[in-house]
């Protein structure tokens, strides 16, 4: 069972874990989840002392999680097509010069959209790898 702690006046989230005190500071309350946060995905609404999904504009993920959402069959063919066509190139190169990417950015749904266009992706998977 995980668990989100928060402050009583305010909703602000203070902590989430598997344990929480039985006697929690004053001030304090903790409220149960149905599962462990995902906070690339999900975001604490204070007003609603709850997680909720995160709006598509919101969601951005690591480098390296963003390439994970490929499998590897796509991502060996992407590194191919790369090495002759330098739109992707740049793309790729872009992808690993930020701290996160966000996938409604326009360089990432373009870059993907690039991708779609030229058969190294279906449209499903581009929309797949774009939504989670």
């Amino acid at each position: 069972m995980w668990y989100a702690v928060y402050k009583s006046d305010s909703g602000e989230l203070v902590s989430t874990g598997t344990v929480v005190a039985d006697i929690l500071p004053a001030g304090l309350e903790a409220v149960a989840l149905t599962a462990a946060p995902d906070h690339q995905n999900e975001q604490w609404i204070a007003s609603a002392r709850a997680f909720q999904a995160m709006p598509a504009e919101a969601v951005s993920l690591a480098p390296i999680d963003f390439m994970r959402r490929f499998t590897m069959a796509e991502e060996v063919a992407i590194r191919v097509a790369a090495k002759t066509d330098a739109a992707i190139e740049v793309f790729l190169s872009r992808l690993f010069v930020v701290a996160t990417i966000g996938l409604a950015h326009p360089e990432t749904t373009g870059g993907i959209n690039y991708l779609v266009a030229n058969n190294l992706l279906t449209a499903e998977r581009g929309a797949e790898i774009l939504n989670g």
